[in-house]
């Protein structure tokens, strides 16, 4: 089912997380993204931002990073 006000709070939060992005401190210009991954129930499973855990990880590595494995392997959400 589609839920467009749950669809908007989730970008809205990916918009915030960018804000948090982590240069490489190598002088180039890197974009600031922000990343959430929900299931269809609109439950947030993770989420990540541009070098969260990693210098130089996009977010959406990042939020894969931060996914736990029994949500992966099929678990409840």
């Amino acid at each position: 089912m589609i839920n467009i006000e749950r669809d908007l709070e989730l970008m809205r939060l990916a918009v915030d997380l960018s804000r948090q992005s982590r240069s490489e401190g190598d002088g180039r210009i890197h974009p600031m993204v922000g990343a959430v991954i929900a299931h269809p129930n609109g439950k947030i499973i993770s989420t990540g931002f541009r070098g969260r855990y990693e210098p130089g990880n996009h977010a959406e590595q990042e939020a894969l990073v931060g996914i736990k494995e029994d949500v992966v392997a099929g678990g409840a959400v």
